[in-house]
């Protein structure tokens, strides 16, 4: 059985809920990964490959590679999912490496809401 990666965004809501920072912090990174682990679940169905060996063939990195290749698919017509990608992870980067963070309630709630809108819409394309 594969991991329920809405597990992730589920626990991304519970902690957004906290008044503390670091409480604040790990659930922006949570959001960001249930939507990349997703993401990487259905690029793997639809290249039948690891994101791993994609990533590693490509010479690129995998959260990369999961958003360009989804960006590319059915001729762009994903492209804005893969935009919201991209703006989540980068906050993950901002909440898990650097020390200030202004506005963290605001961008909270709007990764919250980008996340919970991307697995929805990947939930479709991977129903079998």
């Amino acid at each position: 059985m594969s991991f329920a990666w809405r597990d992730y965004y589920d626990l991304a809501v519970d902690l957004g809920k906290r008044s503390d920072e670091a409480s604040k912090r790990t659930a922006i990174s949570r959001a960001y990964y249930s939507v990349y682990g997703l993401a990487g679940s259905w690029v793997e169905k639809v290249f039948d490959k690891s994101v791993r060996r994609l990533a590693r063939d490509a010479d690129i990195g995998t959260h990369d590679f999961v958003w360009n290749a989804i960006e590319g698919m059915n001729g762009g017509k994903h492209a804005a999912l893969s935009q919201s990608g991209k703006r989540m992870k980068k906050a993950r980067v901002h909440a898990d490496y650097y020390p200030n963070y202004g506005k963290i309630d605001q961008e909270l709630d709007l990764i919250i809401l980008q996340a919970d809108m991307a697995l929805n819409e990947i939930e479709k394309w991977l129903k079998p």
